[in-house]
């Protein structure tokens, strides 16, 4: 089973260029991990055994050419930072099987045009323009 990750939908619709468009983001990562967290809960207690959470966003943060291309852009780190927290909080203090598991997706079918969200274009380009 495969769900967004917090962190990929608060930066949904945002081009996270500055200081403010990162904190708007993570003022909704607390609401959104729970929501994520309680979906997870209610999947392991029906017997799924594994629930990947989908961000995309991560792979154009964490290589040398995606950090380059967008350094000019945005804040790099800081919206790195803003990921991890958000897809952090979603799972942690999980009350879940012991045979249960959770991982990170981030290559989904389902999501990986957001990687070109991260790809500026001339101009900009806001990562809700998937």
């Amino acid at each position: 089973m495969v769900l967004p990750a917090p962190g990929y939908l608060a930066a949904a619709g945002s081009a996270l260029a500055g200081p403010a468009a990162i904190d708007a983001a993570r003022a909704s990562t607390a609401a959104l991990a729970a929501i994520l967290r309680a979906e997870i809960q209610s999947l392991a207690g029906q017997g799924v055994a594994y629930v990947a959470l989908g961000n995309p966003l991560y792979p154009p943060l964490l290589t040398v050419a995606g950090r380059e291309r967008l350094a000019g852009d945005i804040d790099v780190d800081a919206v790195l930072q803003l990921l991890v927290q958000a897809d952090r909080s979603a799972v942690t203090a999980l009350e879940v099987p012991e045979n249960f598991r959770v991982g990170l997706d981030l290559m989904s079918a389902s999501t990986c045009s957001a990687r070109r969200a991260l790809t500026p274009a001339p101009g900009g380009q806001d990562i809700g323009d998937l």
